[in-house]
């Protein structure tokens, strides 16, 4: 395809935001899709990786739209991935040794695919920065900006790269890198997600401590000899529920961190455009959780408790002025209902205030209000409707 043909294919993409200070890698939208991509301007050297990658599907890979080479540089199209990076989860401290492990095991079984490749590609960047887990709790393994093919003909590599802490001896003139250099990165990630630390400050203890230390073996004869045998090793601590943190200092700063949660620049490119986007959560689920429950805290857990309770007394102990047992029994139930439909307006269940006019988030500082009044409005139409009910029972 002619180099015209390929700037044509490009100008489709409309340019949203930088998301770092080099430029050479963009937040895009598509003009006629009005999907977002994200748009990675690289060297001729990523070529061979990425065309590799676009061949690749996987659930735990971003996919590949468009690899398209220019004169000076080659131009990558690739899935947005929403959600957030292993670092942020860790400094949340919401891991467990199950969650660690289940995650480790993800990024063995798209390792596998990769490091089986003709000819094997090797990330040589696997570190919690660069592994997501996306809102709906798919493992992603993201930025394969040095990723290499590996050529049993070198001794070495021809350039060091690498992460310092997570790259292995090799990366930096010790020996070739290969499938047992990215085990290496597996081992100290694992290790980051059981303790909070790096290697030099704290290794993980127990059988999953001993995984670690295999894995991250200065001689790569000595640790797991490819990512079968470490999978195979993980497969075996998995069930175990106990807490990864107590009391770690989580105040582990990196010189390097890349982050691909872009879900500021989305909602304020949409937000721009008239068109908010929902609230977003782990699991696709959660979202069919009453008001208060959605997002697993606790601590709005306890708060909706308290005030579901405090309708459900209020509807029981309040004296309604009923004619009998029925009257008084139906009375009860439209108003709780009542009381309920205003919570699930003012809260926007399943976006239900979005689609009531001025009560979105886009429609200014205003909408607080007008969901108040749609939430008395909601417990008018239930009394109404106990009312017309009630003429029919009679």
């Amino acid at each position: 395809m002619s180099e015209i043909s390929d700037e044509c294919r490009l100008s489709f993409y409309e340019e949203i935001t930088p998301f770092r200070e080099n430029e050479r890698f963009w937040l895009v939208r598509h003009k006629q899709k009005g999907k977002f991509y994200v748009r990675k301007n690289l060297s001729s050297a990523h070529r061979e990786v990425y065309l590799a990658l676009r061949g690749i599907t996987s659930q735990n890979l971003p996919r590949i739209y468009e690899c398209i080479s220019l004169k000076n540089e080659f131009v990558v199209i690739e899935e947005l991935i929403v959600g957030d990076t292993l670092h942020e989860l860790v400094r949340q401290g919401e891991m467990f040794h199950e969650r660690a492990v289940s995650i480790m095991i993800d990024i063995c079984n798209v390792l596998f695919i990769l490091h089986s490749m003709v000819p094997p590609i090797i990330h040589r960047d696997i570190k919690p920065e660069n592994i997501l887990v996306t809102n709906d709790g798919v493992v992603k393994l993201m930025d394969f900006d040095i990723a290499r093919n590996y050529d049993r003909d070198k001794s070495q590599d021809t350039e060091h790269m690498g992460t310092v802490g997570y790259a292995a001896p090799e990366h930096f003139g010790f020996g070739q890198t290969d499938a047992r250099s990215d085990i290496y990165s597996c081992g100290v990630v694992l290790n980051f997600l059981l303790t909070g630390q790096m290697l030099e400050e704290r290794m993980a203890e127990g059988n999953l401590g001993m995984v670690v230390n295999r894995c991250t073996q200065i001689n790569p004869i000595h640790r797991y000899q490819n990512v079968f045998e470490l999978r195979q090793a993980l497969g075996g601590n998995v069930g175990r529920r106990d807490s990864i943190f107590s009391g770690n200092d989580l105040e582990y700063g990196v010189g390097n961190h890349v982050t691909y949660d872009v879900r500021n620049h989305v909602q304020l490119f949409e937000k721009r455009n008239g068109e908010e986007k929902g609230p977003s959560y782990a699991r696709d689920w959660q979202k069919f959780l009453p008001p208060g429950f959605r997002t697993l805290k606790l601590w709005k857990i306890a708060v909706a408790i308290f005030f579901y309770c405090l309708i459900f007394y209020c509807v029981l102990s309040a004296d309604f002025e009923a004619k009998s047992e029925m009257e008084l029994i139906l009375n009860r139930i439209f108003s709780g209902l009542g009381l309920l439909g205003g919570v699930l307006v003012l809260c926007n269940y399943l976006g239900v205030a979005d689609q009531l006019p001025g009560a979105g988030r886009s429609c200014g500082k205003a909408f607080w209000l007008l969901r108040c009044i749609y939430a008395f409005l909601a417990f008018c139409l239930m009394a109404c409707v106990f009312v017309v009910l009630l003429e029919i029972l009679q």
